[in-house]
């Protein structure tokens, strides 16, 4: 018999607002800090035998997070796997590892998808970026310029770039080798076109080349390894820092010549680069304290079907609680932890998830502390 699945998520309350007189720039990077606020929520979540696909969706829908799975990807495989109390961000690099998956934050959307994509997609997204450097003012701006996307189901997604650089003046040059396909309805958020055209393309290890006055777009297959080259001219002091720069970026080539130093590597090994080079230490991996105590907590949860009982004890064990069922008043008034419940809450407190849980099986319950007794309802 297949198991159920149920997701519980722990989330701090945040209270993010935006100004509607912010600049264009401003709005960006509030909506940047807010995504990272969001990753950096503490979760509880427990899955067992359910589809990564329908997983992903029930994260992106209570949390707010765009996620792009890569087409290559199988929505439709099982996971079964616990988490309690981590930031978001590193539940998804945890799910993404143990299915040898890997992830990469695109602005304020994440993508999910085979561990060498996720690896290349900064580097692919700079790359293209770097090649607007001669564009015209108008033309850079139109593939800069951020918008939102969203498309129906059964889209092509042939014809979802061509429409796209069409609509930002820029022509499509062997749109053929975007092999025939049919996608989900979509919608994501703001984003240039280099990045959404960057993004459309990787899932078919495709990307775009940019031409010197950044009127057309060639697609090519991804020439590999992708990396980036930095000329750097260092100063005395900085020379020294070269047994640093190996330890931080391990997989980066250096050479150096007289003061110039030349680095090939990825895009974020260029940036942990640059960093220590103007004397600031890269920034570790983002990862959210814990959450004050006075803090409350929000749940979300989604069942369908399942036994009262096996829920209750699920969450209990999840969260450190001792539960204790009244089966005297449970069998005087004919309930049963067999009985079937579903509910679809988002972001509530404890007591409300707990009343969510128990009502449609005519259950009540009494909590002191981390000690709750389940009694029938009268």
């Amino acid at each position: 018999m297949r198991q159920h699945a149920f997701v519980l998520i722990a989330l701090v309350a945040h209270s993010l607002c935006f100004s509607t007189g912010l600049a264009a720039q401003d709005r960006a990077q509030k909506a940047a800090q807010q995504f990272q606020q969001r990753l950096g929520r503490h979760i509880t979540v427990a899955w067992q035998d359910q589809q990564l696909g329908e997983i992903l969706a029930r994260l992106s829908e209570t949390q707010k997070i765009t996620i792009w799975l890569d087409r290559r990807v199988d929505p439709l495989q099982r996971v079964k796997a616990s988490f309690t109390d981590l930031p978001l961000n590193v539940v998804f690099q945890q799910l993404a590892e143990k299915h040898s998956l890997g992830m990469s934050v695109l602005e304020n959307l994440l993508y999910i998808g085979p561990v060498q994509s996720a690896h290349e997609l900064a580097t692919l997204r700079k790359r293209a970026q770097d090649s607007l450097v001669n564009a015209s003012p108008a033309i850079k701006r139109q593939w800069q310029q951020k918008e939102t996307a969203t498309w129906p189901r059964l889209s092509q997604p042939r014809e979802l770039l061509t429409d796209m650089l069409e609509h930002a003046g820029v022509t499509l040059l062997n749109s053929e080798a975007i092999p025939h396909d049919l996608w989900a309805s979509k919608q994501l958020p703001s984003l240039s076109q280099v990045d959404k055209t960057v993004l459309l393309l990787i899932g078919f290890d495709l990307t775009c080349q940019i031409s010197q006055g950044a009127k057309s777009c060639q697609i090519v297959p991804i020439e590999r390894p992708v990396f980036i080259k930095r000329v750097y001219r260092l100063s005395n002091k900085q020379k020294r820092l070269l047994p640093e720069l190996q330890l931080i970026a391990p997989k980066a080539l250096f050479e150096i010549k007289g003061r110039t130093l030349n680095v090939t590597s990825r895009w974020e090994d260029q940036q942990k680069v640059q960093q220590a080079l103007s004397g600031r230490r890269p920034k570790a991996p983002r990862v959210a304290s814990t959450p004050s105590s006075k803090t409350e907590k929000l749940f979300s949860l989604r069942l369908k079907n399942q036994a009262v009982g096996g829920v209750i004890n699920q969450l209990a064990h999840q969260l450190k609680l001792q539960v204790e069922w009244d089966h005297k008043s449970l069998d005087k008034d004919n309930r049963s932890q067999q009985t079937l419940v579903s509910c679809d809450l988002k972001n509530v407190p404890f007591d409300e998830l707990l009343s969510g849980i128990l009502t449609p099986a005519g259950l009540r319950f009494q909590r002191i502390g981390d000690k709750i007794k389940i009694i029938s309802a009268p």
